[in-house]
């Protein structure tokens, strides 16, 4: 997990690296598949401007009849994405986001205001292995990416 960075004090846009994507042992990445699922990402939501995502609190435990539920409750966007793209070197999908004038947003903006550190906590990426039958080689793809949430964590010592 990256902190992102503010890369617009005024718009409030921050960049940095939304997930690294971590072969399982003895598999390589494919990242020509990656580049395509990353490129569709962009195409279907980032570029159409649906790509928005929530500030994650964790998760809320409902009492039940029959036991603990999860709450999934929908939430109001905290930021949209406006770009992304992969980096070879880090080996991770980054992008750049806006946070947006919704009550979880502006408590984002007044965290980070703060010295409160952003960072991608939650991705909902789907991988697979999948076997190249002339290669016999094990490799890693992204089958979906399906969007993301954010995370305020606090370094600040209270001492």
């Amino acid at each position: 997990m990256s902190k992102l960075l503010v890369v617009d004090p005024i718009e409030y846009v921050l960049e940095g690296e939304f997930e690294r994507v971590v072969a399982p042992a003895g598999t390589f990445l494919d990242e020509e598949n990656i580049l395509a699922a990353i490129w569709q990402f962009k195409t279907d939501f980032v570029d159409p401007g649906c790509a928005v995502g929530e500030l994650n609190d964790g998760f809320l435990l409902i009492p039940t009849e029959y036991g603990e539920q999860v709450s999934d409750e929908e939430k109001e966007p905290a930021f949209m994405i406006i770009d992304i793209y992969w980096d070879r070197d880090k080996r991770a999908i980054c992008g750049k986001l806006i946070l947006l004038d919704t009550e979880d947003g502006e408590n984002v903006k007044k965290s980070i205001s703060q010295g409160v550190d952003c960072f991608m906590s939650a991705t909902q990426t789907d991988l697979y292995t999948i076997m190249d039958e002339n290669t016999g080689r094990m490799y890693c793809r992204i089958s979906n990416i399906k969007g993301y949430k954010l995370s305020l964590i606090s370094f600040q010592s209270t001492i």
